[in-house]
C-alpha cells in the first residue's frame, strides 16, 4: 500500500512538472504583435464615417490611443492630411486613429453638432473593440488641425467627465466664435455653413460652440500651436484660449511661430514640431 501511494505521488509530481514545462514553452513561443494598418474602417453608417487605424508593434491593453482630426473649414479636407503625423506617432508606440467625419457640404446638411457626434461614435467604436485591437479603452489624446483642432478642443472640454481624454493638441484651431476681430465675410460665411445660422440670429449657439466657453478646472492639458501671421484663424484665438486655461490653472503650452500663417501642412513634419508634440503627449498620455 505504501509503495502504491508513493507511486501516485511520483506520478502527480511528474504530471505537474510536465504541465509547467508545457505552459512555459507556450508563453515563450507567443510572438509579439507586429504593427498593423487598418484602412477605411467604418465606425458609423454615413459614407464619410471611416477611419484609418495604425496599431504599433508589441501593443497591449495599456497602449494609449491618439485620435487625429483633419481640418478643412468643416466642409472639406480628408484624413490623408494627417496620415504622416499619425504614422509617426504610431512609431513612437501609440495607437493612431485618423478619422474622417461628416462634412457640412453634403446633401444631408450635416451642420454642428454632427461632427462632434461623429467623434463620440469613434470613441464608442474604439472602446467596444479595444480588446480586439489590443489597445487601451481609457487613455486617449486628441490632435486636430484648424477646424479639426476646434472639434478636438470642443469635444475634449465638453465630454471628458470620465477623464479618459488625457490631453488635447490644437494646431491653429478657432476657439471663440463670438470674437469677430480681424474676421471677414468669408469667415462669417464659413461659420454660418457650419452652425446653420448667423451670429445675429442665434448668438448663444456661437458661444456654446466655442471651446473657450467650456474651459474649466477639469479641462484636459492643452498644447497649442499657432502662427502669428495667420489670416484664416487669427492668432488671438489661441492667445485667448491660453489666457482662459491659465485662469483655471489648466496645464497648457502655447508655441508661437512668428513668421508663419495658417500653413501647417509642412510644419507637422519638422523635427522641432515632432519633438514638441511627442514630449507633450508622452508627459500626459500614459
Amino acid at each position: 500500500m505504501k509503495n502504491l501511494f508513493l507511486r501516485y505521488v511520483r506520478m502527480g509530481a511528474l504530471l505537474l512538472l510536465l504541465i509547467n514545462i508545457s505552459c512555459k514553452e507556450t508563453n515563450d513561443t507567443i510572438p509579439a504583435l507586429s504593427k498593423q494598418d487598418l484602412i477605411n474602417v467604418k465606425y458609423a453608417d454615413h459614407s464619410q464615417n471611416n477611419m484609418d487605424i495604425y496599431l504599433p508593434a508589441s501593443r497591449n491593453s495599456l497602449t494609449p490611443v491618439i485620435l487625429f482630426i483633419h481640418g478643412g473649414f468643416w466642409s472639406g479636407g480628408d484624413k490623408a492630411m494627417l496620415t504622416e503625423l499619425a504614422e509617426y506617432m504610431r512609431d513612437q508606440g501609440y495607437a493612431s486613429v485618423n478619422m474622417n467625419y461628416r462634412l457640412t457640404n453634403t446633401a444631408e446638411n450635416n451642420i454642428h453638432p454632427a461632427q462632434v457626434n461623429d467623434i463620440k461614435k469613434v470613441f464608442d467604436f474604439l472602446e467596444a473593440n479595444s480588446s480586439n485591437y489590443k489597445i487601451s479603452s481609457s487613455a486617449y489624446a486628441i490632435v486636430g488641425a484648424s477646424s479639426g483642432a476646434h472639434l478636438s478642443l470642443l469635444y475634449s472640454y465638453q465630454n471628458n467627465a470620465n477623464n479618459k481624454i488625457k490631453t488635447v493638441v490644437s494646431m491653429a484651431g478657432p476657439t471663440n466664435f463670438s470674437d469677430f476681430r480681424n474676421s471677414n465675410l468669408l469667415q462669417s460665411r464659413v461659420l454660418e455653413g457650419f452652425l446653420g445660422t448667423s451670429f445675429n440670429a442665434n448668438p448663444n449657439l456661437y458661444i456654446q460652440a466655442s471651446p473657450v466657453t467650456h474651459v474649466s478646472g477639469s479641462s484636459a492639458p492643452t498644447l497649442i500651436f499657432h502662427g502669428k501671421l495667420d489670416a484664416i484663424v487669427p492668432f488671438q484665438q489661441s492667445a485667448e484660449l491660453k489666457t482662459r486655461l491659465d485662469q483655471f490653472n489648466v496645464s497648457n503650452k502655447l508655441i508661437v511661430y512668428d513668421d508663419l500663417g495658417h500653413e501647417f501642412a509642412g510644419i507637422d513634419k519638422t523635427p522641432d514640431f515632432l519633438n514638441e508634440i511627442n514630449s507633450w503627449i508622452s508627459l500626459y498620455l500614459k
